[in-house]
């Protein structure tokens, strides 16, 4: 219910469901993955919306349940997209780096190509944000790739978009 809300950009909405899903999972001390998957989400939502210190305080809270999970490798890397993504923003370059690019070899050692193109693109974004225009033009033409593949129109319309800002027409 709640990735319904937020595919339709209901954040609010998905945060309240996700906090009240949250009150019910702190019941049972065996919860910590589902706790920390309802973090990444909130992180998510706050992302869209643009709250990027409530993005990165649960991102954060979610890395710190998964670290004594097992089999942790996908949620963490989904907490390391947030996590860039909102530290990004802030100005938190060089940890933003590091984090979408573990983030997007996991994605593509798991072979989800979609949400590797996703941290490629903030990859671009973040590039472009530190005048680095060769590395950011190759970071979307990357995505764009990963994106085709995938066949996810929105993404590749998305950087088409930043490449024609960035490459000048002749």
């Amino acid at each position: 219910m709640a990735r319904e809300r937020i595919a339709h950009a209901d954040y609010g909405s998905a945060i309240a469901f996700l906090r009240s899903a949250l009150r019910r999972l702190e019941k049972d001390p065996t919860s910590s993955s589902d706790r920390a998957l309802c973090y990444i989400e909130i992180a998510r939502c706050y992302n869209r919306q643009g709250d990027y210190t409530q993005a990165i305080a649960y991102a954060r809270w979610a890395k710190n349940l998964l670290r004594n999970e097992w089999n942790s490798t996908l949620p963490l890397a989904e907490a390391n997209l947030e996590l860039g993504i909102a530290l990004a923003r802030i100005g938190n370059l060089q940890t933003a780096q590091k984090l979408l690019a573990s983030a997007y070899e996991t994605f593509v050692a798991h072979n989800l190509l979609a949400k590797a193109g996703i941290c490629m693109e903030h990859i671009g974004l973040l590039a472009k944000q530190q005048e680095q225009i060769v590395r950011a033009i190759n970071a979307f033409h990357f995505a764009k790739r990963l994106y085709r593949q995938v066949e996810d129109v929105a993404g590749m319309q998305r950087v088409n978009s930043q490449l024609r800002e960035l490459i000048p027409k002749e």
